[in-house]
């Protein structure tokens, strides 16, 4: 049976910028539009070490006026170890449950910056990474 063990969580870029001083509290919830874009890509060093890496943007515009309020930016990578015999290897682990462990990361920082920003805190919405795989090209 394969085995993949998780070596560790690296923040490797990270971006955030927020409009000078917009008071949340006067802002209509119902006119805000938040984002969220996640792009995912794998980097082998062997043939049992890999990492995979997630680019995350979450924007937030006010529709009222098309004026951003902050955007942050982040690209983190876990790395990965597989052992076990190769044909029983998980050929979506990469794409499915690697960014599965390592998405709690992401919201947590998403949560901390916003929070540390004096704005409301922002809570990532849960992500279903199987549906992610199935709707990303075959480019790998």
């Amino acid at each position: 049976m394969a085995v993949y063990t998780m070596k560790g969580i690296s923040l490797l870029e990270s971006s955030f910028k927020r409009s000078q001083w917009p008071l949340f509290e006067a802002i209509d919830a119902s006119t805000l539009e938040n984002t969220v874009d996640i792009k995912r890509s794998t980097q082998h060093f062997s043939e049992s070490i890999f990492a995979v890496h997630l680019d995350v943007m979450v924007q937030s515009k006010n529709n009222s006026d098309n004026s951003e309020l902050f955007s942050i930016s982040l690209k983190i990578a876990g790395l990965f170890e597989v052992s076990g015999p190769e044909s029983e290897r998980l050929s979506q682990f990469d794409k499915i449950n690697a960014p599965a462990i390592i998405y709690p990361y992401v919201r947590e920082y998403v949560s901390s910056i916003s929070t540390r920003a004096e704005m409301p805190t922002l809570l990532m919405p849960p992500v279903n990474f199987v549906e992610l795989a199935r709707d990303e090209p075959k480019k790998e």
